[in-house]
């Protein structure tokens, strides 16, 4: 647990520094609006990809199967979609 907070503290100190660096270079809301873009891109395609998670675990259960796999799949999805949006603000 220690190792992944320092790794997420190094990572989003490194991505604010990228940000302040391409900021320097294309302006301050450019990257604001990148930001903003690829954040609901993100989302956009979380969303896309839980639901066709959520239909194939439905399949697997009229067939009489255990949707596990779907299940865990969900749940990365639900992660990523979460750390996706409050990573940038929290950290």
């Amino acid at each position: 647990m220690r190792w992944f907070l320092l790794i997420a503290f190094l990572l989003s100190a490194l991505e604010i520094g990228v940000f302040i660096w391409v900021g320097g270079m294309i302006g301050a809301w450019w990257v604001v609006l990148l930001i903003l873009l690829t954040g609901a891109v993100g989302f956009l395609l979380a969303k896309q990809q839980g639901i066709e998670t959520w239909k194939r675990a439905q399949l697997s259960m009229q067939k009489g199967e255990a949707p596990t796999g779907y299940i865990i799949d969900g749940i990365c999805i639900l992660i990523g979609a979460v750390l996706l949006v409050t990573l940038r603000f929290y950290i």
